[in-house]
């Protein structure tokens, strides 16, 4: 399947203009580092199929941003995250990642948890029993100061503005 966006899209442009891959309903999310979608990066080509109907193309390149920042943090493979963080995989190292990507998801920007549990593969009360071991983790006060920064980065920002202007 064929990427089908359109070479040198800037970042807004890919936000405000994201379209359907050719043949279904799956969204392609575009690198924010490239002015290019072909090129390479951990971003580019990752596709969220599932979470198609449960959030809109805007909040999926945002979550996506989030996640190769936590990512990052658990240093996760960076070619291989978003497959760790939606996968079956429960080692410590990814489960974290994965908690930490509820509590921003459900705590800081108020997704539901049943819109959580579905973009990762995980029930509503799954979501939530991770959110409260998140939070009771010894370690929380460097990690929430790791959420707001993570929250606090320019693009990120920027695609929380847009999509808080289309509400």
């Amino acid at each position: 399947m064929e990427n089908s966006g359109e070479n040198g899209r800037t970042l807004q442009e890919t936000v405000r203009g994201t379209t359907p891959a050719k043949g279904g309903d799956e969204w392609w999310i575009v690198n924010h580092h490239s002015q290019h979608p072909g090129d390479s990066g951990p971003l580019n080509n990752i596709l969220y199929t599932h979470m198609n109907s449960f959030v809109t193309p805007k909040q999926q390149i945002m979550i996506a941003l989030i996640e190769q920042q936590v990512a990052a943090i658990y240093l996760l493979d960076p070619d291989e995250y978003a497959v760790l963080l939606r996968g079956p995989l429960r080692t410590a190292q990814v489960a974290e990642a994965r908690q930490m990507m509820w509590y921003i998801l459900h705590s800081k920007l108020g997704f539901s948890s049943v819109i959580c549990g579905n973009i990762y593969g995980r029930d509503h009360s799954t979501v939530l029993q991770g959110v409260v071991k998140f939070k009771s983790r010894e370690s929380f006060a460097e990690l929430r100061n790791e959420a707001t920064r993570i929250l606090d980065d320019r693009d990120i920002r920027e695609i929380r503005s847009m999509v808080t202007a289309q509400k």
